[in-house]
């Protein structure tokens, strides 16, 4: 809780001194020996501390893999070279020495807050923005709708290796508000990491292999399954239903025939429908084969439909009244037990 007030605070104090003051001119003035290099000691990386609060995440798509986050980030490191020179001053983010970190996976982002930074009398460096738009995300669907996913926050400061800043985040600094606009996800848990973005410079043999300074905060994502049951597994088990009537029907020439037929064409347009559901993936989901298995099921019903016309017309309407008959256990049983594997 007190993490979070921390956050709230720095936000405001931005904020307030940003409407107070013209954004675009320094508050205060550098020292005029000031370089924008990394600050010394330079033998080792530089620090930079990471907080973050997140305030909202919405609108988790499957098919454009990308999802909408509100956050607040908060950055801090210390540099000598201002120590006893300012206090409590604000400076604009380019005119000071910065780890330049940037959201790696981001699609249509904007920032909030204005991008200056505070500095305090100790040397302090603190800089505080609120990003709010998608991010993207590789998600893993083979176990649609059964999946869990990782939403990942990634941030890389490009230009700068391992070897120049140290990237260090308390996970118990991590806030987030109780409940979030995810309709269809639950909150699982978070996660982080701070594996390094290796790029190599130049081709060939004579490419260098750079490791880029990186952390990618993760939030553990587990998919509801409700509105899958009412959206999917409900209009199907419904054509399902309609293709068993045959069984209820004495041998015909066209009832059954026309029925099933139905149900078949039912179910191939229902397949279109799923499709906005997932992306053009090169592998099958759980829903896929369940939508498979099912509509062979409904294909077997057409065959029934076949075989028990077939009796009407041989006049053997007696065999195809007896294997109904059994049909009417055997089908019922074959789609629970496919319903029970693919959705409990």
């Amino acid at each position: 809780m007190k993490r979070i007030w921390v956050l709230f605070l720095c936000v405001l104090c931005v904020t307030v001194s940003a409407a107070e003051n013209d954004a675009s001119q320094a508050i205060c003035a550098l020292p005029d020996n000031y370089v924008k290099t990394r600050p010394p000691p330079l033998d080792k990386p530089t620090q930079v501390n990471l907080d973050f609060y997140v305030i909202d995440i919405e609108n988790v798509d499957s098919v454009k893999q990308q999802y909408t986050i509100d956050f607040v980030s908060l950055m801090t490191w210390n540099d000598p070279r201002l120590r006893q020179k300012v206090d409590k001053c604000q400076f604009k983010l380019g005119d000071v020495w910065n780890p330049a970190l940037q959201l790696f996976n981001m699609r249509n982002v904007k920032k909030d807050l204005p991008e200056i930074v505070e500095v305090n009398k100790a040397g302090r460096v603190r800089y505080v923005q609120r990003y709010y738009g998608t991010l993207s995300s590789i998600f893993d669907l083979k176990n649609f709708p059964h999946d869990k996913q990782v939403l990942p926050i990634s941030f890389v400061a490009f230009g700068h290796t391992t070897a120049d800043i140290k990237l260090k985040f308390n996970k118990s600094s991590l806030a987030h508000m109780a409940q979030f606009a995810l309709v269809d996800w639950n909150l699982i848990s978070t996660d982080y990491s701070f594996d390094p973005l290796v790029i190599k410079v130049g081709g060939g043999k004579q490419g260098v292999q750079r490791n880029i300074a990186k952390f990618e905060l993760m939030i553990h994502v587990e998919r509801k399954l409700d509105y899958y049951l009412w959206k999917v597994l409900v209009p199907l088990s419904i054509i399902v239903f309609m293709s068993w009537s045959i069984f209820w029907l004495r041998p015909t020439e066209k009832a059954q025939i026309g029925i099933a037929t139905t149900s078949v064409l039912a179910s191939i347009a229902y397949l279109f429908v799923l499709n906005r559901f997932l992306p053009p993936i090169s592998y099958l989901t759980q829903m896929d084969y369940f939508v498979f298995i099912t509509m062979a099921q409904i294909l077997m019903a057409f065959v029934v439909a076949v075989i028990m016309t077939a009796s009407k017309l041989n006049d053997n309407i007696e065999f195809g009244v007896k294997f109904s008959k059994v049909c009417r256990v055997i089908f019922p049983i074959m789609y629970l037990m496919t319903i029970g594997i693919f959705f409990f």
